[in-house]
């Protein structure tokens, strides 16, 4: 029997690997309505490419985005990072670049103010701006709006939005404005006592105004009576009124009731017939009423007698009273005949 022993000398090896990288990424850009619009590309062969805009590593980001299609950068400054990842090798270099653009101006409109007459004109102008798009409805302005080629008319009151567009220009801020039609100053009344009537003024406060009323409790219409000089009344009475003038909206409806009130008519303690010339005729009315007579047959006036106390008479005669009271029309006036045995 024989034996033997086995010595072995191992010997330290050190092997290096490289570790290919895809091929870094490439950008273009194209100016487009609202900015630019990022093409990115590689010429390796099965790569992916990654990008992030809010400036984390694409290579790794849970914000990053798989590449498919170009996509359109709005917002001045953004950068944007791409990276290739493709199977057994290496994400490429970070590929990054800054978007650089100018913003465009907000329209202006050619109407400041908030009111605006009737067919006014508004124009609206945005430098460098290729194509304005604009609203009416409240909504706002996009590239699928109205187009601006031409005046807006104003017909009523209205909310116009607009935006300005441009290839390569980020999209202009939006110009907002609410117009009001200026509106005809609703009719006012004047109420002034003229002896047993009452009259009655209209006016409006918009000049050269035009008023159109009704007395009978209908709807005044461009069809009805117009005020151009003034209404008298003797009773109560509902007087309706609008106003139109040009370029402004109809006014809106005067509705009032002008109440007639009237000092009390003179009575007479004794009727008409025959008296004796010791009778003492007494005249009355309210309590703080002046009664003004006469004896010829005319109507009386403030320029009548003034009655002072009971009267007496000495042959047949016609007495016609009526009665004047501060803050009431003039009452109507009352006969007596009377006449003597």
């Amino acid at each position: 029997i024989c034996s033997a022993t086995l010595v072995l000398y191992l010997e330290e090896i050190t092997v290096k690997y490289t570790v290919v990288k895809a091929k870094k990424p490439s950008l273009s850009e194209k100016n487009v309505f609202g900015g630019k619009e990022i093409t990115l590309s590689t010429d390796e062969e099965n790569a992916q490419i990654y990008y992030t805009t809010d400036g984390s590593n694409p290579a790794d980001s849970e914000t990053r985005i798989l590449y498919s299609e170009p996509f359109t950068v709005t917002v001045n400054g953004t950068v944007v990072k791409a990276c290739c990842v493709k199977e057994n090798y290496a994400s490429s270099e970070i590929y990054e670049y800054t978007v650089s653009f100018e913003a465009l101006k907000a329209p202006v409109f050619s109407i400041s103010e908030d009111n605006a007459y009737l067919n006014d004109k508004i124009e609206i102008s945005c430098e460098n701006a290729t194509e304005i798009r604009y609203t009416t409805d409240g909504t706002v302005p996009t590239r699928e709006s109205l187009l601006y080629s031409e005046a807006i008319i104003i017909k009523d009151d209205m909310e116009i939005a607009a935006k300005g567009f441009a290839e390569g220009w980020a999209t202009s801020p939006e110009t907002r404005k609410k117009y009001s039609v200026y509106v005809t100053s609703k009719p006012e009344i004047i109420k002034e006592k003229d002896g047993s009537r009452m009259k009655i003024s209209l006016k409006s406060q918009t000049e050269n105004a035009k008023i159109y009323y009704t007395l009978d409790e209908t709807e005044p219409t461009l069809e009805s009576l117009v005020y151009n000089e003034p209404i008298y009344i003797e009773k109560d009475t509902v007087i309706k009124a609008f106003a139109v003038s040009e370029r402004r909206k109809n006014s809106g409806l005067l509705n009032e009731t002008v109440i007639v009130l009237r000092t009390a008519t003179p009575v007479s303690n004794y009727p008409d017939g025959q008296i004796k010339t010791t009778d003492k005729i007494i005249l009355t009315a309210n309590e703080n009423a002046k009664i003004y007579y006469t004896i010829d047959g005319t109507q009386p006036t403030e320029n009548s007698i003034l009655y002072e106390g009971p009267l007496t008479i000495s042959k047949d005669t016609v007495i016609i009273a009526y009665a004047v009271e501060d803050g009431y029309l003039d009452s109507y006036s009352a006969t007596f005949k009377y006449t003597v045995p």
